[in-house]
């Protein structure tokens, strides 16, 4: 995988994620976003990726 993307993703992700949580809390909440994340941390760091 390439870190550097990976990062740059991830970053891009929350800069957005804040966006929605403030533009629209109750559509997009602060638990929804936490679970979105877990599960990616978790798919991500499961070896299902590929380079």
């Amino acid at each position: 995988m390439d870190l550097e993307l990976t990062a740059i993703s991830l970053l891009a992700i929350g800069e957005q994620a804040v966006r929605m949580v403030v533009s629209d809390p109750k559509q997009f909440t602060a638990e929804r976003y936490e679970r979105f994340a877990r599960r990616l941390l978790t798919f991500t760091s499961s070896g299902r990726t590929s380079e």
